[in-house]
C-alpha cells in the first residue's frame, strides 16, 4: 500500500505536469472507481477544468481544479499514475487527457482505488474531516495531542497508529 510519504512523493512528480493545464478528456473505464457517481458524470463534471493545484490529504491526492471542485483520488494498495506509458498497461482503469498534450493514466490491478468528486470547499473538508484526522506533518500533531485522542481507548497501539481518523 503506498503510505503517506510515497503519496507525497507521487504528489511532487505529478503537480508540475498537471497544474496550471485543462483536463480536456477524463475516461473513467471501471465504474467502481468513480462510485457513487457514474464514470460519465464524473467526468462531466471535471472535463474543461483547470487544475490549480495538486496536494496531498492524509493518502489522498487532492485535485484542485477551477470553481472550487476536487477530485479525491486514493491510489489504496495498488494503484499507481503513470505518463503516457507505452503500451498502456493491462489494469489501466482512468484515461486523462490534458491540454496542451499529455495523457496520465491510471492503474490499479485490484481495483480497490477511487476517486470521488468533492464540490465546494465545505463538501471537500466535510469529507477529510471524517476520513482523517490531524495531518502527521501538521505543527499541532504533538505528543499531548496523541495522548488526549488516546485518552480511554483501550486495544492494541498499532492499531491505533494505523488509523487514519
Amino acid at each position: 500500500m503506498p503510505e503517506l510519504p510515497e503519496v507525497e512523493t507521487i504528489r511532487g512528480q505529478l503537480a508540475p505536469l498537471v497544474q496550471g493545464r485543462t483536463l480536456a478528456r477524463m475516461e473513467v473505464l471501471d465504474p467502481r472507481w468513480s462510485r457513487p457517481l457514474a464514470p460519465q458524470e464524473l467526468s462531466s463534471a471535471l472535463e474543461g477544468r483547470e487544475v490549480l493545484a495538486l496536494e496531498r490529504r492524509g493518502k489522498y491526492l487532492l485535485w484542485r481544479f477551477h470553481d472550487e471542485a476536487y477530485l479525491a483520488q486514493h491510489l489504496r494498495m495498488t494503484g499507481s499514475v503513470l505518463l503516457d506509458p507505452r503500451p498502456e498497461p493491462l489494469h489501466t482503469r482512468v484515461r486523462l487527457a490534458f491540454a496542451p498534450a499529455q495523457k496520465l493514466v491510471i492503474v490499479d490491478p485490484r481495483r480497490f482505488g477511487t476517486g470521488e468528486l468533492l464540490l465546494g470547499e465545505s463538501a471537500m473538508e466535510a469529507f477529510f474531516a471524517a476520513r482523517l484526522g490531524l495531518e502527521p506533518l501538521d505543527e499541532g500533531f504533538t505528543a499531548g495531542h496523541l495522548r488526549e485522542i488516546a485518552r480511554g481507548r483501550l486495544g492494541p497501539i498499532k492499531a491505533f497508529l494505523l488509523d487514519q481518523r
